[in-house]
């Protein structure tokens, strides 16, 4: 199945609107906006007919390198175990070692059955639905590259 994408056009007053919660959520577009609403909707709605709550959420996207940028100007709230002395890096890490490489969020397009299965099944772990799906992504992407002759995913 595939999904379509439709134009919408919307008032001036509507517009000024998406665009100060763009501003306030820090998405890139009035149409993420637009996306957040009906996926913030369908889970209201899943929930009142199933009773089944939607799962975790990322709350703050730290793959954006502004947030770093905030960290930095702010030394004090990176504070050592004692709450005085700013700490270097975080734990385990020495101070001036290599950064680690962070991951990218990105977008992955399910239909509804698809992603409450992916969360009731990321429950029954006890993992997040980010951590689960990218679990799958992974296994998938294992046979897909052992089918092609090609080694094995990276971890």
């Amino acid at each position: 199945m595939q999904t379509t994408e439709m134009l919408v056009e919307v008032s001036a007053e509507m517009e000024h609107h998406l665009e100060l919660l763009r501003q306030a959520y820090r998405l890139p577009t009035t149409t993420a906006v637009l996306e957040l609403l009906i996926s913030t909707q369908i889970d209201r709605s899943v929930y009142e007919m199933t009773g089944i709550k939607p799962g975790p959420k990322l709350a703050i996207d730290n793959t954006q390198e502004e947030h770093d940028a905030d960290r930095k100007e702010h030394p004090a709230q990176l504070q050592g175990p004692g709450g005085s002395q700013p700490r270097g890096g975080p734990p385990g890490r020495a101070c001036g070692a290599e950064p680690r490489k962070k991951m990218e969020q990105t977008g992955m397009r399910l239909w509804p059955e698809e992603l409450s299965q992916a969360r009731e099944l990321a429950a029954s772990e006890d993992r997040s639905a980010a951590s689960f799906m990218r679990r799958i992504y992974l296994r998938g992407l294992e046979g897909y590259l052992a089918e092609r002759g090609a080694g094995t995913a990276t971890q």
